[in-house]
């Protein structure tokens, strides 16, 4: 699948450390990729989170091969800031403008399902 590129999610109740092992096991993602890590509980939280991926993502460049991460407190923050979830969508997961309205409603619907 990825070498067609096609987009896979992988949502999980699990901690970061079981989701990676499960999307290992699964060879969704593999040793040599990089992670693309969005985790915290506040506004700045994910804005550091962003510029630290954005920085990763521009480090490494397209010929390194990376995945990306989003905790469920993150995605409870972004899902209630519109700004961060345009932010999130097009920067760093690169999907169209035009599908975002789309996806924003996953990202709401996939937040309120969060129990914290």
């Amino acid at each position: 699948m990825r070498q067609t590129d096609i987009k896979v999610w992988v949502l999980t109740g699990d901690k970061a450390e079981t989701a990676r092992s499960i999307a290992m096991a699964c060879k969704l993602i593999e040793p040599n990729m990089k992670e693309i890590f969005i985790d915290g509980k506040t506004e700045l939280d994910i804005l550091n989170a962003i510029q630290t991926a954005k920085n990763t993502i521009k480090e490494f460049g397209p010929q390194v091969p990376k995945y990306r991460m989003v905790t469920g407190d993150a995605m409870l923050v972004i899902a209630k800031n519109t700004p961060l979830e345009k932010e999130v969508i097009i920067n760093l997961w690169g999907i169209p403008l035009t599908l975002s309205s789309s996806l924003r409603s996953l990202i709401k619907y996939l937040a309120s399902m969060i129990k914290i």
